[in-house]
């Protein structure tokens, strides 16, 4: 019998990459203006910066503390050679920090909804999960923060992808291929390891749900193949790490700064932390984390009462809350040609329609709000413009991370840590009500000894 192919519809079949492009597209205006210049962005990208302009992978902006100034190992080193790429090939400064984390984003929409397409067995469910994400104020957030966390969540995506492909051939397919399809899915969740130390939960969750579904001898031999792959990027960085410094640099930079994001306490204590950390950071937008624990609890529901033949920091985890929250949806929301509507399919629309206003509220139209009213004000260019006409070039200055960009571009160096001291900075940026958090780009420059 010929084999059959489904008949292509275009673009109108990928709504995934409409997605995608519909994401990059909405938050392309004032990228380079919310959020504001913040701590994350500089302490992350500065090694970049070194590695594209002087080939190496060290910190300026932490000199003089742990060895910074000679090695960087405060975190893996996948976002800083993806930036320091950019950086080289596109010259320096907001734009090219904060594109390359926005079209991660994107990607990790895509990877969602084939996630979704093939847990749910519907794309409907699929659409509604990768749109709900896209919209998650949190997410539209560290998509637009030069942080490393898209880029993570990426390569855990498409390695858990890879290994539903792996999973769902079984003994179906010679034992080569599936061993090749696991080392792909490993090689990917260790690529999003040294991306993030958050791809290590992924490495776990995977490496047990291989033990879960081979059968016989191929949980030993496929659990292996996926580990020794996931676990290369790692130890290929700490080969570097060990040949170009010592283990108690690598230890002062990295494991220390692992250990403060570690939980202590009880662990009925640390669930209520967790609940607490999902309140707090969706304050403004509490009809999405009602719309999560409803999809979570649909998921329970059909894991352990429906039958079976018929039929990740918090970011990783509300991207599975999503497909959750997608297969919830379309299965509560009529299509919006049925005529005619129930009571039950009416308010599901009510539903989504306050739960789009909130999120958008919270998100998306909240943002362009404060770029229409704040756009001069969130304009980088008169800071940049006082530092370069105030601080010469060669300068050491201490300063918040807001003065990262100007400074670099005047031809200085910006220091952290402090406080400002005559001996080693020349200038001082300092916001002039130092109780105020990172809100604008009203500073003060003092020059701290003479020229």
């Amino acid at each position: 019998m010929a084999r059959t192919t489904p008949r292509s519809t275009g673009w109108a079949a990928r709504p995934a990459l409409w997605l995608a492009l519909a994401f990059v597209l909405l938050n392309l205006p004032g990228l380079d203006r919310s959020p504001v210049v913040w701590i994350d962005e500089v302490t992350l990208n500065d090694p970049a910066k070194e590695l594209a302009r002087h080939g190496a992978l060290r910190s300026s902006v932490f000199a003089g503390r742990a060895g910074f100034e000679a090695h960087y190992f405060w975190q893996p080193p996948g976002q800083a050679l993806v930036t320091a790429l950019v950086y080289e090939v596109c010259g320096f400064g907001i734009w090219q920090t904060r594109l390359p984390p926005l079209l991660f984003a994107a990607g990790c929409l895509a990877a969602l909804h084939a996630l979704g397409a093939r847990l749910l067995r519907s794309a409907r469910a699929a659409t509604f999960a990768a749109g709900l994400y896209a919209l998650d104020p949190k997410f539209l957030q560290v998509s637009r923060s030069g942080r490393m966390d898209p880029q993570c969540l990426l390569f855990a995506l498409l390695g858990t992808l890879a290994f539903l492909r792996a999973a769902a051939d079984g003994e179906a397919q010679p034992a080569g291929g599936f061993h090749r399809r696991l080392a792909v899915s490993g090689l990917l969740i260790g690529l999003a390891g040294v991306s993030h130390p958050l791809g290590v939960a992924w490495a776990l969750g995977l490496g047990l749900l291989v033990l879960g579904t081979a059968a016989g001898w191929r949980k030993l031999t496929g659990l292996a193949a996926f580990a020794a792959a996931a676990a290369l990027p790692a130890a290929l960085w700490l080969a570097w790490a060990l040949r170009t410094s010592t283990f108690q640099v690598f230890a002062g930079q990295f494991l220390d700064h692992g250990e403060g994001h570690l939980a202590r306490g009880a662990p009925a204590s640390r669930i209520a932390a967790e609940l607490a950390q999902y309140r707090d950071q969706y304050a403004l937008a509490p009809l999405l984390v009602i719309t999560y624990l409803a999809g979570f609890a649909w998921l329970l529901f059909h894991a352990l009462v429906m039958t079976k033949g018929l039929g990740y920091y918090f970011l990783h985890p509300a991207a599975i809350l999503a497909l959750g929250a997608g297969g919830w949806l379309a299965a509560v929301l009529p299509p919006l040609r049925a005529r005619p509507w129930t009571l039950a399919g009416a308010a599901g629309w009510a539903w989504a329609l306050l739960l789009t206003v909130n999120v958008l509220a919270a998100g998306l139209a909240g943002r362009w709000a404060s770029l229409a009213f704040q756009w001069r004000e969130r304009s980088y260019a008169p800071l940049a413009a006082a530092i370069a006409a105030a601080v010469p070039p060669g300068s050491v200055v201490f300063g918040p991370a807001e003065a990262w960009y100007a400074v670099e571009e005047a031809g200085s160096s910006l220091r952290l840590i402090g406080p400002p001291d005559p001996r080693r900075h020349d200038f001082a940026v300092l916001r002039k009500d130092l109780r105020r958090p990172s809100a604008d780009y009203t500073f003060a420059i003092w020059a701290l000894r003479p020229r």
